[in-house]
């Protein structure tokens, strides 16, 4: 035989369905942690790698969005040089998550936030058309550009954001003009 439901039971289960719809409402609405920011934005990534000839003594960095563009580089200067792996450079990773390697440059300039002089490194345009940024120096520089790749790639995501913005407010600038 079954016993009547108790009105009070009734009541209880009504407000467990209703608190679990609000809470499901409110997580999916309230995403505005910085990695629900930066969410949007997982699509960009930014590839770095370090190229080192200590017969040429020189170092090269190379950044693009996709590496694949890297084997399209058909300089016969970069045939006597070695990639550094990452564990020389000393980072887990050699990708940059959320950003996409056009918004580094606008934000960082050219030598990427990288504390080397100007005049001692050369920055290399001819290869624009295959989205590879590239710039030299001399290998006298090679641990500030060992450890200037390594504080890029470990990037705290409010850096991130900071850069993201940066960049949307450079377009929105360049869009008033």
């Amino acid at each position: 035989m079954l016993r009547p439901i108790c009105p009070s039971f009734i009541v209880y289960i009504i407000f467990i369905v209703i608190m679990a719809m609000e809470h499901t409402i409110y997580t999916r609405d309230s995403d505005e942690t910085l990695f629900g920011l930066l969410s949007s934005y997982k699509f960009n990534n930014t590839y770095v790698r370090v190229l080192e000839s200590p017969s040429d003594n020189c170092i090269s960095v190379q950044v693009t969005d996709n590496p694949r563009k890297w084997s399209y580089i058909q300089d016969r200067k970069y045939t006597n040089f070695r990639e550094l792996r990452r564990l020389e450079i000393g980072c887990d990773r050699l990708c940059l998550k959320y950003i996409n390697h056009n918004q580094l440059l606008m934000a960082r300039g050219p030598l990427l936030g990288i504390k080397i002089p100007s005049k001692n490194a050369a920055v290399v345009n001819k290869l624009e058309n295959l989205d590879v940024h590239i710039f030299e120096t001399t290998m006298e520089f090679r641990e500030k550009i060992l450890k200037g790749v390594k504080n890029l790639l470990n990037l705290s995501p409010q850096k991130k954001m900071e850069i993201i913005e940066k960049c949307i407010n450079q377009c929105l600038r360049d869009q008033e003009d």
